[in-house]
């Protein structure tokens, strides 16, 4: 709130002021207030329209509010200005997969982690497609890969149980299920995979 307001205060002598602007809008979207966040990020990318940040920050304010299109087009500019860019590559990647592009996702996904092979969203969200493809052996080895570097991390264990149930290896797919299921107790989507499980082993009660 503070932030907030030292920004607002500057903005209001300076109205074209990027840092402020920009600030501004970091400040909004880690409070959770992403239309402010995507209104701040718009003015900083027309006052800078070089800054490849900006752009990159818009699209992730897109993306929170479910405007995919929109997140995918600011996305792409922020790579035009900074082609080596593993975060923006990574939530290209997010934005794509949520429009059901695929094969262009994973492509996305690869060019972050060649340049940040411990970018622990891009290897996840890799696996998550490679599932949607049942390319199983490779979403298997990205959710592996991402337990590597991150052994808590709830979604790549996740995604392994369903990897584990869809190969059969329904030993594997328990401990993962189970793991998860003991980071997030409450978890509808982890409870019903483990139903899931449950009934391909004919636990049935």
């Amino acid at each position: 709130a503070e932030t907030e307001a030292l920004c607002r205060q500057i903005l209001n002598e300076l109205p074209e002021h990027f840092g402020a602007l920009h600030l501004l809008g970091l400040s909004a979207f880690a409070g959770q207030n992403f239309e402010l966040a995507k209104q701040a990020f718009k003015l900083a990318a027309t006052v800078d329209p070089r800054s490849a940040d900006a752009f990159a920050n818009l699209g992730a304010a897109h993306f929170a509010l479910g405007q995919y299109e929109e997140a995918r087009a600011s996305l792409e500019k922020a790579i035009a200005l900074r082609p080596n860019f593993p975060l923006a590559l990574a939530n290209l990647g997010n934005a794509l997969l949520h429009l059901s592009c695929v094969e262009q996702a994973i492509e996305m996904y690869d060019r972050a982690i060649r340049l940040k092979p411990d970018h622990i969203d891009a290897l996840c969200n890799r696996g998550l497609a490679e599932l949607a493809l049942r390319k199983l052996d490779q979403a298997r080895q990205s959710f592996e890969r991402t337990l590597l570097f991150q052994p808590r991390h709830v979604e790549a264990l996740v995604g392994k149980g369903l990897v584990g149930i869809e190969l059969k290896n329904y030993d594997e797919a328990k401990a993962a299920l189970d793991a998860a299921l003991a980071l997030r107790p409450g978890s509808a989507k982890i409870l019903a995979n483990r139903g899931r499980l449950n009934f391909e082993m004919s636990r049935l009660d």
